[in-house]
């Protein structure tokens, strides 16, 4: 007999399981149209519905074992496959947030906070997209000298970024996993270059935005000079203006680690981090894991004519309990969802 063809112990099982769900699916359907019937007829509408619930169902079964097929571990793919996928999937995220935040503020109306937010964040995918390009739009004396400044570090985009950090980490995690066998399933591994790929993200966006503002504010002086604000209002502001662009602002990196948080933490980062992690997780693994199983023989004639007598037939006992589900409704955040939860 084909391999293909013979009957697995876990198909056997799951057919019982299967069998029993849907059998007390037909129960329900069945109730309802006699439910409808009893509505319809005046005699009728005072009985109660009969409806049938299992509340354990026992099933002796005798299987002859012919074979163990024994388990295979899961295949994971290189970190340099996983990061190839995980930058692909980085560089669209950020083309497709573009156009997203693009999106809301035309035709969402939002309320200040957002629209700044929306106008911050642009500015930020930008600026982490292509620093050098970025800096080429404000080609003035004080962004040469920020150029200057950081000439001796490559001033690489995010996506190249992300990669380095990226594949550093995974060499580490796989290692990790290599020594603990106890970890080498087929979740664990998914959830390990999960939680790295996640890290990596937040940590080099955070960075970024650490630049970002650095540039932001010793460039393009978005905030002028605290001191100049305080020496008073007799000062005309043309003057003012002038003044406080010849003097470079201070930048305080506290409250730009402070700001990267806040970036961090908000929804349009969760929301990247939402499309991007669960691709490369999917990506982790070559080839999933085979759990050991038997192949058996469970028709009746061919248990019949075994040979060897009652020691080679395996009796299993199998006992299965209901626990049903249900939907339920619910409120969250002024959104309403449902939930499939037990009784």
């Amino acid at each position: 007999m084909d391999e293909k063809t013979k009957t697995k112990l876990s198909d056997v099982l799951g057919a019982f399981v299967t069998s029993v769900a849907y059998g007390r699916n037909v129960s329900d359907v069945q109730a309802l149209r006699i439910a409808l019937n009893y509505q319809k007829n005046v005699l009728l509408q005072g009985l109660p519905v009969p409806r049938l619930r299992l509340s354990q169902v026992s099933i002796s079964l005798p299987v002859i074992l012919t074979k163990v097929l024994p388990g295979e571990p899961p295949r994971w793919n290189s970190p340099e496959e996983i990061t190839k996928v995980a930058s692909t999937s980085f560089q669209t995220e950020i083309e497709d947030e573009l156009k997203r935040l693009d999106y809301l503020e035309r035709l969402k109306n939002p309320i200040k906070e957002e629209k700044d937010l929306y106008e911050r964040y642009k500015r930020f995918l930008l600026f982490s997209k292509d620093p050098e390009e970025y800096i080429k739009k404000t080609d003035t004396p004080e962004s040469q000298k920020y150029k200057k400044e950081i000439a001796e570090e490559e001033i690489t985009s995010a996506y190249e970024s992300f990669e380095k950090v990226l594949r550093s980490r995974l060499n580490r995690a796989f290692l990790k996993l290599e020594m603990d066998d106890s970890s080498n399933i087929d979740v664990a591994i998914r959830y390990t270059v999960g939680e790295t790929v996640e890290s990596a993200f937040r940590d080099v966006m955070s960075e970024f935005f650490f630049r970002y503002a650095e540039y932001r504010i010793k460039v393009e002086k978005i905030e002028p000079n605290k001191e100049m604000e305080n020496e008073g209002s007799e000062i005309e502001s043309e003057k003012s203006n002038q003044m406080a662009a010849d003097i470079r602002p201070k930048f305080d990196e506290k409250m730009a680690r402070k700001g990267s948080e806040k970036i961090m933490e908000s929804e349009i980062t969760e929301r990247m981090i939402a499309d991007i992690r669960p691709l490369v997780e999917k990506a982790a693994i070559d080839k999933p894991s085979i759990p050991p199983d038997f192949y058996i023989e469970v028709d009746t004639d061919s248990i019949k004519n075994a040979g060897g007598g009652p020691d080679a037939v395996t009796r299993l006992s199998i006992v299965m309990h209901e626990e049903g589900l249900e939907w339920l409704s619910e409120e969250r955040e002024g959104l309403k969802t449902k939930r499939l939860m037990p009784e």
